[in-house]
């Protein structure tokens, strides 16, 4: 902390020397060289207070014009504006003094222009530091400068080379994020200046003045789509391929000179960025332009990727450059598909050959990667598809492929052969053979020339590799039928092995056999798995006969649609749950019976749950960079994006350079040293890192969310609806029998009212028979109050029957409520409906027992009446 002090903040006698220089440096005079000379040894130790100068020295430096005097005022200034390990705070304030003159970036940009080489060198320096400070500020000064950026552009051409490569480090900070100027950068024939240095530094081995000059070239085509159109138009595209040529220097020394691969390797970047996808101002015209361009290269870059002496992070991206030429683009996928290579033996071999081979046999995974990348490009037309599939059926197929072209050279036939290396279809399906089947033979000199030591690491990466065997062999196969039912169709009839043709070995049966065994594993290999499920998912979508198959398939007991919905609940890994959902989702899309696997969906799983697996799968990192796809970061991490872990070391050829190590990122990493970054490259190209998925299946993915989600919901309505439909009939059963016991009830009160006037009658008449008949009253009194009783019954069910007609009033506006309740209270309706049936049973029992009774009392009636009559006529006879 004191030194850090002392540093700002100089000592008495110092601060006041300070002060005296910087008034002498004010005064008029011819020669301030003493004094400079004594500022610049306090400057490095002392910025801030030798700072306070900077005005003057730049009026000094306007007007000097000896050179000699010119270079230590120079010097002075870039010291008082460079950071070191100190504060960076200080060498912005100073920098800012200097930006607030407004003609200092002018008179600057002047000095360019002048004829003592030191000049130059130290004015370039001086703006590149004062760009670090404020970028947008001194652009905007050099922007409103007529010559400013003509001037700079034309330090490309100076005779100095020290003076070439530092105006390179200069443009890249001019030219960044300024659209305006990296438009009038690239109109000034900065390519075509740029291309030359690459060439004159890739013979000198210059792999860091190589690097500066790729980093401003894909920063011009990166940032601005208008530049791009510009490469394209002017020639540099043929221009930068010529660099793809070997020559007889080249194959004798096998590429002796790492800069020529580094070259190419950077080139092959910017082509990939001239064919990117993801810029919304590069329309596929344009793109189709450039595949037009690149294709008379093919054979170029496909011999590059043959050559024994080629880095394999070289060859893996060159690899992928083919796949960029050929995507989308019919012609150049026949022409590539009809172009053979040469093996070791001697042998035509075709390129769909070629790579395969490589896919499941090269002990580089990121060669392996970059040879599946390009076939699945290449098999994005159905008729490299349907020549592919015909090895299913037919041993020999000598048919070319592009022979309905016109005006195509097809000296090559696309066939699969028996001579060939391996059978296209041999080599896929092998991936699904409990056994390992390799192309010894063709390695066989290759390995001879190994030592030892190669070949103990390549045992140990080959249980590594193998474990994207069956993964890299599913990816193959989507593409060959992704969106054609024929191929599908031919797949579906696959075996294992063509000799025995048994049910068992269908190749169908055997991917799921994989699948199942691998998830009952503890740790199981979940590129094979998710692999399957990609290829599942593509080989159902619009092909309900594989759904049938699977549908009755069994592997040792297990049903292969009930092990997927154990999977979405159980599984730990969140990929294997969504594209397990997904399957499932196809069938319940494309099934032409209902095999209730919606019903099993919705026990097991939930609708709500099985819905939330397949989101959570969307929002996944792979997923999303697979929808996001990027060619140019897609596979492999090529050596532009490791470069950025290493630090820089310049070239000090000039005695006036000077070295800084600050910790602000402006100041850092101008530079890398490719030479250190070969290793670094190398132990990095072993962190890899697989994509499970690219744009085409993340859209079908969303594509058959999408209707699976509508499909699921429109089910569960309709099953609402037909519940509430059945709410309604049994409603209005429950009325009509209400309706029933209304008039049974009404029947009943009229036969009571009969009974009691027939015993009205009788009382009237017969009033001797008081008390029998007050008897009968008693009992009918009764029998009153039990048909009040039951009156009040039916009263409570007529409330009952209004309560459910409120409720089902409710139930027709909200759908959604059930009907369990509803029917429950229906059958106490029919229980309470059978109690009152019963009472009015035995009601009518007691009202014929009344009736018996009233006959008996009219016949004791009778003849009381006769006794009486009987009793007066002997009265009046004794009367």
């Amino acid at each position: 902390m004191d030194f850090l002090k002392k540093f700002i903040s100089p000592d008495f006698d110092d601060q006041q020397y300070i002060s005296e220089l910087i008034e002498v440096l004010n005064e008029q005079k011819e020669d301030h060289s003493d004094t400079i000379q004594e500022l610049r040894k306090l400057s490095s130790k002392y910025p801030l207070w030798c700072g306070k100068s900077i005005q003057r020295l730049l009026f000094l430096v306007s007007e000097e014009k000896d050179p000699k005097k010119t270079l230590p005022l120079l010097e002075l200034i870039l010291t008082l504006i460079t950071p070191t390990n100190y504060e960076q705070q200080i060498f912005y304030e100073n920098a800012k003094e200097i930006l607030n003159d407004k003609q200092s970036v002018s008179m600057l940009l002047t000095k360019l222009a002048d004829s003592e080489s030191k000049i130059r060198y130290l004015t370039i320096k001086l703006l590149t530091v004062l760009l670090k400070h404020d970028n947008e500020l001194v652009q905007e000064k050099i922007l409103k400068n007529p010559n400013g950026i003509p001037r700079i552009i034309d330090l490309l051409r100076d005779r100095s080379e020290v003076i070439q490569n530092q105006s390179i480090l200069l443009i890249y900070e001019v030219i960044k994020k300024n659209s305006d100027i990296q438009k009038i950068v690239a109109f000034e024939s900065v390519f075509e200046l740029l291309y030359q240095i690459i060439i004159k530094e890739t013979e000198s081995q210059g792999k860091i003045v190589i690097y500066d000059c790729f980093k401003i070239i894909l920063t011009l085509l990166s940032e601005n789509s208008s530049n791009k159109n510009h490469f394209r138009e002017t020639g540099c595209i043929k221009l930068f391929s010529k660099i793809f040529k070997l020559s007889k220097e080249d194959l004798s020394t096998k590429l002796s000179s790492t800069s020529k691969q580094f070259t190419i390797q950077n080139i092959v970047e910017v082509f990939l960025c001239l064919l990117s996808r993801h810029d919304e101002e590069t329309t596929a015209p344009n793109i189709i332009r450039t595949q037009d361009i690149l294709v008379k290269s093919f054979n170029d870059l496909l011999f590059l990727t043959t050559q024994p002496f080629i880095s394999v992070n070289l060859k893996s991206q060159l690899f992928i450059l083919l796949g960029e030429i050929v995507n989308e683009h019919r012609v150049n996928q026949l022409t590539f598909s009809n172009l053979q290579l040469t093996n070791q033996r001697n042998e035509k071999v075709t390129i769909i050959n070629h790579l395969i081979n490589l896919s499941f046999f090269s002990q580089e995974i990121e060669l392996r990667m970059a040879s599946v990348y390009t076939l699945k490009r290449l098999l994005n037309n159905s008729e490299i598809q349907m020549f592919v599939a015909k090895g299913l059926t037919k041993k020999n197929n000598n048919n070319t492929i592009s022979q309905n072209l016109n005006n195509m050279k097809t000296n090559s036939e696309l066939e699969i052969n028996e001579n060939n290396t391996f059978n296209i279809w041999k080599i896929i399906i092998s991936a699904f053979c409990f056994e390992r089947e390799g192309n010894e033979t063709e390695n066989k000199n290759e390995n001879e020339t190994k030592n030892e030591t190669e070949k103990e690491k390549e045992k140990d990466q080959e249980k590594e590799i193998d474990k994207f065997k069956i993964y890299f062999a599913c990816l193959i196969l989507s593409e060959i039928i992704k969106n054609n039912i024929q191929t599908k169709r031919m797949l579906l009839s696959a075996v294992v092995n063509k000799e025995q043709k048994m049910s068992n070995n269908l190749l169908l049966q055997q991917i799921i056999k994989i699948f199942i065994l691998e998830s009952n594993l503890e740790k199981p290999n979940n590129y094979k798995r998710i692999g399957i499920l990609i290829l599942l998912s593509i080989w159902m979508y619009e092909f309900p006969q594989i759904i049938e198959n699977l549908i009755h398939m069994q592997i040792n007991q297990t049903q292969f649609f009930p092990f997927l919905i154990s999977l979405i609940v159980g599984d730990q890994n969140i990929h294997i749950q969504g594209l397990s959902a997904i399957v499932i989702g196809l069938v319940i899309l494309f099934s032409k019976k209902n095999h209730g696997i919606d019903n099993i969906v919705k026990t097991y799983v939930g609708i709500e749950q099985y819905l939330k697996k397949i989101n959570i799968l969307f929002r996944s990192k792979e997923f999303i960079k697979g929808e996001n796809e990027k060619i140019e970061k897609l596979l492999i991490e090529t050596s532009q994006l490791n470069k950025t872990n290493n630090q820089k070391q310049q070239n000090n050829n000039n005695n006036n350079t000077y070295q800084n190590t600050n910790t602000n990122s402006n100041f850092e990493n101008d530079n890398i040293d490719p030479e250190k970054n070969d290793g670094i490259s190398k132990e990095n190209s072993k962190q890899y890192f697989l994509y499970y998925y690219d744009k085409s299946f993340t859209k079908l993915l969303k594509k058959c969310f999408g209707s699976i989600q509508s499909q699921l919901s429109n089910k569960e309505s309709k099953d609402k609806n037909s519940n509430l439909l059945l709410n309604q009939q049994a409603v209005e059963k429950m009325l009509i029998e209400l309706e029933k016991l209304k008039k049974e009830h009404l029947e009943l009160g009229q036969e009571v009212n009969n009974v009691s006037r027939q015993v009205e009658i009788i009382t009237q008449e017969n009033n001797s028979g008081k008390k029998i008949i007050e008897n009968l009253n008693n009992d009918l009194s009764k029998h009153s109050q039990n048909i009040n009783v039951q009156e009040n019954e039916i009263s409570n069910y007529e409330q009952k029957i209004e309560n459910y007609q409120e409720e089902t009033r409710k139930l027709m506006s909200f759908k959604e409520q059930e009907s369990f309740p509803l029917q429950k209270q229906l059958s106490d309706i029919k229980n309470e409906n059978k109690f009152l049936k019963k009472n009015q049973n035995l009601l009518y029992q007691k009202i014929h027992d009344d009736n018996q009774k009233l006959g008996e009392l009219k016949e004791e009636n009778s003849t009381l009446k006769e006794t009486i009559s009987n009793l007066e006529s002997k009265l009046q006879n004794k009367n």
